[in-house]
């Protein structure tokens, strides 16, 4: 049996599904002795305690929630499903969840924030949430849709485990842990999850390659007016001294690229348009702040996806565009 570990690598020692196998006791052993058939008694009356109750039992021992992650989805004919994996040092398990589920959630905890806020006299801000769109507009069951709002989730509930005021309450728990009766089970097939396209992944890379990485890892606010974002860009074909540089761009211009990319491929490479990722919408500045933390990180995480799909595709990231966007011509 695994040891406990105190490390951020925490090892974990049981893992509890929802389709558990109860250990039955071989009658053919007729020679078992008291010891083993006390035993099986206890692992079959283990057995019979409910995932909720064993989980519940394990936080309540002081074993809190420490990891959580989003690694797949399931989409069903007319709704999609999250798959949430939860783990603390001693067991691993996982719950389901429509975005309806996430969207309560997310309400519950801004009223909590709103009191918190007024009672206490400070501001608390919490992580940004995907935005709803109305299904006749937007295609719920697009693939990069699907995959952007799992990003976000998995962003909002890492970052809420992180916040003193919310990681130990009883709603963000009861989020986390199934129904005491689980009467409605998550898919039991593995093939009927669709697990996230690893961004990360170049494709076709070869030593001609200018941009072999990159990342959004933060954006700031400059004279109070608008946000500009850092984008840290890597080349593996060269030495790191040489192959490491960050370029700054506001939104504007990563607006200003994807349309002279996209007027440029229809005239010399009309059927790659289709594959080009979809860049984050563009919001009227007097519905919406745009210097709001939430709305700036949000914008940040949905360009970082957009940037790493665009150099998956050699015929994007070897563009002359892409080249000039992403400051190669100036390293």
């Amino acid at each position: 049996m695994a040891e406990e570990s105190d490390s951020d690598d925490e090892l974990v020692t049981e893992e509890i599904s929802p389709n558990e196998s109860k250990p039955v006791a071989d009658e053919k052993k007729e020679s078992a002795t008291a010891s083993q058939v006390n035993t099986t008694l206890s692992a079959e009356k283990e057995a019979e305690i409910s995932r909720y109750d064993r989980i519940m039992r394990s936080i309540q021992t002081g074993h809190h929630i420490s990891k959580v992650s989003i690694p797949s989805y399931y989409q069903a004919e007319d709704y999609t499903v999250f798959e949430v994996e939860v783990s603390n040092k001693k067991i691993r398990w996982n719950v389901w969840h429509r975005f309806d589920s996430f969207y309560m959630l997310h309400h519950m905890l801004l009223e909590i924030a709103t009191s918190l806020s007024q009672s206490q006299q400070r501001y608390i801000v919490l992580p940004p949430f995907p935005e709803k769109h109305i299904k006749y507009v937007v295609d719920h069951f697009d693939r990069e849709f699907i995959e952007n709002r799992r990003m976000l989730l998995e962003n909002y509930i890492k970052r809420i485990l992180t916040m003193s005021d919310f990681k130990h309450s009883s709603i963000v728990t009861s989020f986390f842990t199934p129904d005491i009766d689980e009467i409605v089970l998550p898919p039991s097939s593995p093939g009927g999850r669709t697990e996230p396209i690893n961004l990360d992944e170049i494709l076709n890379k070869d030593d001609e390659d200018e941009i072999t990485r990159v990342g959004v890892p933060m954006a700031q606010i400059l004279k109070n007016d608008h946000a500009i974002f850092t984008v840290n860009c890597t080349n593996e074909n060269k030495r790191k001294s040489f192959g490491e540089w960050s370029v700054l761009k506001r939104f504007a211009e990563f607006h200003a690229y994807d349309i002279q990319l996209r007027n440029d491929l229809s005239e010399t490479n009309p059927n790659a348009i289709q594959f080009l990722p979809g860049l984050p919408g563009r919001s009227p500045k007097l519905l919406i702040d745009h210097l709001e933390e939430s709305f700036i990180e949000r914008r940040r995480i949905l360009l970082e996806a957009y940037c790493k799909r665009l150099i998956r595709h050699p015929i994007y990231r070897k563009h002359p565009l892409t080249l000039r966007f992403f400051g190669v011509d100036m390293h």
